[in-house]
């Protein structure tokens, strides 16, 4: 407390804290500023080396208020709508009133400052044109249980009228985009335009006498048909990260769910929409006892694995995916299911409304739903191998390839992730938030499971400024002497079915000469995989990660073992050249119980050879009690490898890349 404008206060941790030299790290506090103060809260770290002589200090300096006094009243505000729809109590209507008069004023001046000073308002993003947009859903739907209310005096209907019309020219303008061309359009706009296109268009249509309301409404609709017209690929993906496919996907079937009742628009039936929830459903993982047992969906890019809340707004339109294919109906409502049937997230910038607009278990599936190993989605860029769907024990492996730039995707390609009796073994780190130090590791090619070119080490960056939101992956890789791979990668062959399952892409050095030819033979019965990682037009060193969900690892010679999560193991064995192999730790989003309780960390194999060699590296995923992989190469190329079940015997010098399989035997055989 600071009774007067000459009183400060101040708190020392006597507690020393063990921090590794060269590590990044984040601070994080929580402080209640009610207003400015002259200074603000300083933090000040002192460092000090092993004998505790001081070697360093750091300081930062905090002074914005604790709230964004507006945006706690979204979710509100939407409940008491919904409560006055049910109940008819005025009270519940005056609530909505206020709110929508408090949050509009607040909002108006944040989007005001941002306009006249090209500054975040106290520093914020929460005044940024997406966030007017997502503002303007909540308070369209909103409004539109009071709009007989007769709550709004005249003075106070002019004054949100105005507010309304400031915001909207934040969003959009009044130029005639019907005359354009769809490409047109959308020409230049990205996932910030579909919210705030969908806010209008929102608004537009719970504001039925709005001056140009239907021009605002045009162009609105306009640009959002064009945007998925153009912008969902041929497979359905949306040219995102999986996270933001799911955004795009909520918004877009809110709006077609408002079309449809306001405008008598099908979105559902005339534009690609539907086909994206299929491609959310494809994708998915199996269900993970660390969740519950229930589904997620590949963590690559801006993404992380979790227990199914993706899918909690597949249940809101399960109606209308039926009228227009009841397949997909169906394998939306199977998907739900295996996610725990969540409901979508209860948060201000979401329709709370859709939670019960859904038709959840009054919805019966007429078929049954299985999922096999695909190359359906190239664009998307993932590429997938599974056994045993839906049995409890799936065996599943997903790879990144993807033709083009993926929108807030990571820099990893040929990265994968695996899975073994419904466990993941092999694992993309994802990502915890812009605006920690840990972003651009997880963006770094280094925190993925890629073979790296060796580079000349860059200095180590100056400091950004702090605080600002971090979408780069910066120089992490080449502190540490390696180029990060780039963001696009050729597929050069996928064999599905029978005894394997096969991929073999083509990855370019972006430092200049050489490629990277990285083949996966997934051996299905013995759950084996061997991957090929062949270097062209490259002279130097090069380097193999795998991180790896374990509790703990060891390093034996070309070997490693990892003991994992729930009764299942991993063996990696290199059977080429390598110079070294070590062990490190990187710190993951929260998936599995790892050594370290409050920060999820995953065990990183590093393996170093030439580049002449590259590496032939197997994975063998196993049951704990199971015996270890017996593993051999001969001169002449072939391959022996030995599990408790199987003896698969392959030529690794088949073809330019692969390794093709000669034959399988059971060991009983073998034996005989």
């Amino acid at each position: 407390m600071n009774p007067t404008g000459g009183d400060e206060g101040a708190w020392t941790c006597t507690e020393e804290i063990a921090v590794e030299s060269g590590g990044s790290y984040t601070l994080t506090f929580q402080a209640k500023l009610d207003g400015k103060l002259k200074r603000g809260l300083k933090a000040v770290l002192v460092f000090a080396d092993e004998t505790g002589r001081t070697v360093g200090q750091f300081e930062y300096a905090f002074n914005r208020k604790s709230s964004i006094p507006g945006g706690r009243f979204l979710l509100p505000m939407q409940c008491d709508a919904i409560q006055y729809a049910l109940t008819g109590e005025p009270l519940y209507a005056r609530k909505v009133k206020n709110q929508l008069l408090f949050m509009f004023n607040d909002f108006c001046q944040g989007a005001e400052h941002w306009l006249a000073t090209n500054l975040r308002p106290e520093g914020s993003d929460s005044y940024g044109a997406v966030q007017g947009g997502r503002l303007l859903c909540a308070a369209a739907v909103s409004y539109s249980f009071i709009r007989t209310a007769q709550v709004f005096s005249q003075e106070e209907k002019e004054r949100f009228y105005g507010m309304t019309e400031y915001l909207l020219r934040y969003m959009l303008d009044l130029r005639d985009r019907t005359e354009w061309t769809d490409r047109e359009a959308q020409e230049g706009c990205t996932n910030w335009q579909t919210d705030m296109c969908a806010g209008t268009g929102f608004m537009m249509m719970a504001l039925t006498d709005f001056p140009n309301r239907h021009t605002w409404l045009n162009n609105a609709d306009f640009m959002l048909k064009a945007q998925l017209e153009l912008n969902v690929n041929p497979d359905s993906s949306w040219p995102e990260s999986i996270r933001y496919h799911h955004a795009a996907l909520e918004r877009f079937a809110g709006y077609a769910k408002a079309a449809d009742n306001v405008l008598g628009e099908n979105w559902f039936a005339a534009t690609p929409l539907l086909r994206m929830f299929g491609y959310s459903a494809a994708v998915q993982t199996p269900g993970y006892a660390y969740f519950d047992g229930r589904i997620g969906t590949p963590p690559f890019g801006d993404h992380a694995l979790s227990g199914g809340g993706e899918f909690g707004f597949f249940a809101t339109y399960l109606a209308d995916a039926a009228r227009m294919d009841r397949r997909l109906a169906d394998r939306m409502h199977h998907t739900w299911t295996a996610a725990g049937k969540p409901f979508k997230r209860l948060w201000g910038e979401g329709i709370a409304l859709e939670n019960i607009l859904g038709q959840g278990d009054s919805y019966k599936p007429s078929a049954p739903f299985r999922l096999v190993s695909t190359k359906a989605f190239l664009d998307a860029g993932i590429y997938i191998f599974r056994k045993g769907f839906g049995s409890g024990k799936e065996s599943y492996f997903a790879i990144m390839s993807s033709p083009r730039p993926v929108g807030h995707g990571h820099l990893d390609q040929g990265s994968f992730i695996l899975y073994k009796n419904s466990v993941p073994l092999v694992m993309d780190s994802g990502i915890e938030g812009y605006f920690d130090s840990s972003t651009n590791w997880h963006i770094s090619s280094y925190s993925h499971a890629c073979l790296q070119f060796a580079a000349v080490r860059r200095p180590v960056p100056g400091d950004s400024g702090g605080g600002a939101i971090n979408l780069s992956a910066g120089t992490y890789s080449l502190e540490r002497g390696w180029v990060d791979v780039p963001r696009e990668s050729r597929v050069l062959d996928v064999a599905l079915g029978g005894e394997t399952d096969s991929i073999t892409i083509e990855i370019a050095n972006p430092e200049g000469s050489g490629r990277h030819i990285r083949h996966v033979t997934y051996i299905r019965e013995p759950d084996l995989y061997l991957i090929r990682d062949t270097v062209e037009d490259f002279t130097g060193k090069v380097l193999f990660s795998l991180p790896v969900a374990s509790r703990h690892s060891v390093a034996d010679g070309s070997r490693v073992y990892s003991e994992g999560a729930y009764g299942v193991d991993l063996e990696t064995v290199f059977l080429s050249p390598v110079e070294a192999v070590r062990l490190e730790q990187g710190r993951s989003t929260p998936f599995f119980g790892s050594r370290r309780d409050a920060v999820s960390m995953m065990d990183y194999v590093r393996a170093v050879a030439d580049a002449k060699h590259g590496f032939l590296t197997v994975l063998h995923p196993k049951e704990k009690e199971a015996a270890r992989l017996q593993a051999g190469i001969r001169p002449d190329g072939s391959i022996t490898l030995r599990t408790d079940g199987y003896t698969v015997y392959l030529n690794a010098a088949s073809g330019p890349y692969g390794a093709a399989l000669l034959r399988m035997e059971r060991n009983e055989e073998a034996a005989r």
